[in-house]
């Protein structure tokens, strides 16, 4: 169930239970679960989404230039440094996501690494913030 699902039940719940608060609740005890019910829901829709992996197919639809947190799964490799980066173009953009560090005032890219989306969820993951 998404997080948009939830909140729209909860607010269904709210709503039905308001239909029975009346004078037969006396200790308003339907009108204070209607309360919490769609308070819930208030702080639900104000949180921030979840920060999952990206998916192969969201990084291939991502823009250039675009920053993305690599993270390096390889406990003992230096290839990459978990790190903040942006989406450069590569030689070949189907096998593998090229990243870098661009810099526009030197017209250059500091750092180009790649790596082979055969290898995603096993050597490094990819985040739209740091996890």
């Amino acid at each position: 169930m998404t997080l948009q699902e939830i909140i729209k039940n909860l607010l269904e719940q709210a709503k039905d239970k308001e239909c029975f608060a009346d004078a037969d609740d006396p200790e308003d005890i339907l009108r204070k679960d209607v309360l919490v019910l769609r308070e819930t829901a208030r702080l639900l829709s104000k949180t921030e989404p979840l920060n999952a992996p990206l998916t192969i197919a969201e990084l291939q639809d991502m823009a250039f230039g675009e920053w993305v947190w690599i993270e390096n799964l390889q406990k003992y490799s230096f290839d990459i440094l978990s790190g903040y980066y942006q989406k450069v173009n590569g030689y070949r953009p189907e096998d593998a996501f090229y990243f870098g560090r661009m810099y526009e005032r030197y017209d250059r890219i500091e750092f180009n690494p790649w790596a082979r989306y055969k290898e995603y969820g096993t050597t490094w993951l990819a985040y739209r913030r740091r996890p």
